[in-house]
């Protein structure tokens, strides 16, 4: 059965899913933990489907066989005797109660559903060397970096825009609304990026800011500057949170920058400075230069895994260095023998 195609109310309605859910298993685990794998896309569905289903056990499951019978009793219960009169509105009335049971049990999983849907998590976040793709609930996609996170901001209401407040990386990929209405991205820094429909990546970080914009185009709002800066394809801007820096805007090859959420290392004449930060900020390990001219170095290299030994051993081979990868970080210097 092809469950890529399943909505969250298809998967509710679905046995095999709804066993998952209530009676977990190895087998049935093993399952959707694979296919979750395999469909990061589908996690907003899957969970969307998960608290459908737990919120319709409210109410007591009974079999169909059983629920007509305990119906008729309770109607038989009530018939008048054949001296009586017959009057037929008693038998109605719990054609109605019954009837206003099932609608009641409707209108909780719509909005149940509409919960789900319309208000979900507000917080998306990742840990150590771990990315996460996430469905926003208009469409648009997010992939996160390591150590990242994002706050939904507010309901997005058609009439306001769609916010969304950034710590860390992430690639953005929105979704253009009929209304023209604006998507904008927060960062701690006072920094906003805001678009209507565009890809682009964001990498909030200790000493700086840096918008990389793949398609469409992008205004970006610096703290208290007068005019937005407006971004073209292919385009970076290095905004630093030191004020006596200068921003930095300049063309390069987006793809280097969104490498890490096809799970690659890519860098194009980058310094092993940048480098070390990047390996800060993902692995969480701290990096230290036995030497300070030595961050200046740079780097070609292009890595189909994002395993951070090959990556140290490349650094290694390419400028000669001796790498020590300790409990407590990790120490770079130069080979004594290039001296």
């Amino acid at each position: 059965m092809d469950y890529k195609q399943f909505t969250a109310i298809d998967l509710a309605a679905d046995p095999g899913f709804i066993d998952w859910v209530l009676r977990p298993d190895t087998t049935n685990t093993a399952f959707w933990e694979t296919f979750l794998a395999k469909n990061p896309d589908r996690a907003g569905e899957v969970d969307a489907a998960r608290q459908l289903v737990t919120g319709w056990q409210i109410i007591p499951r009974i079999r169909p066989d059983e629920s007509m019978r305990e119906i008729w009793l309770k109607i038989e219960a009530e018939q008048i005797s054949p001296s009586q009169p017959f009057v037929i509105h008693r038998t109605w009335s719990h054609y109605q109660r019954w009837a206003a049971v099932l609608v009641g049990v409707l209108m909780l999983a719509m909005a149940s559903l509409w919960v789900i849907r319309n208000v979900g998590p507000k917080r998306y976040a990742t840990g150590k060397g771990e990315t996460k793709a996430v469905q926003l609930p208009d469409g648009s996609s997010v992939v996160l970096a390591a150590n990242s996170s994002i706050d939904i901001l507010g309901d997005w209401q058609p009439d306001h825009p769609r916010e969304l407040a950034l710590q860390g990386e992430a690639f953005f990929s929105v979704v253009h609304q009929p209304n023209h209405q604006a998507f904008r991205v927060k960062t701690p820094d006072n920094l906003r990026v805001e678009v209507l429909g565009t890809t682009f990546t964001v990498s909030e970080r200790a000493t700086k800011t840096q918008v990389v914009l793949t398609t469409g185009k992008v205004a970006l709002y610096i703290d208290k500057a007068a005019k937005p800066l407006l971004m073209k394809p292919g385009e970076l801007v290095d905004i630093p949170k030191a004020q006596q820096d200068k921003i930095v805007r300049r063309t390069v090859n987006p793809t280097v920058y969104s490498a890490w959420k096809d799970n690659q290392f890519v860098f194009e004449n980058t310094s092993l400075g940048e480098i070390a930060a990047i390996i800060e900020a993902d692995f969480g390990d701290t990096v230290q230069f036995s030497d300070a001219f030595l961050k200046d170095r740079r780097v070609t290299l292009r890595l189909p895994n994002r395993d951070l030994d090959l990556l140290l051993t490349s650094l290694a081979e390419i400028h000669d260095l001796t790498i020590d990868r300790r409990t407590n970080g990790i120490v770079i210097t130069e080979n004594p023998s290039i001296r």
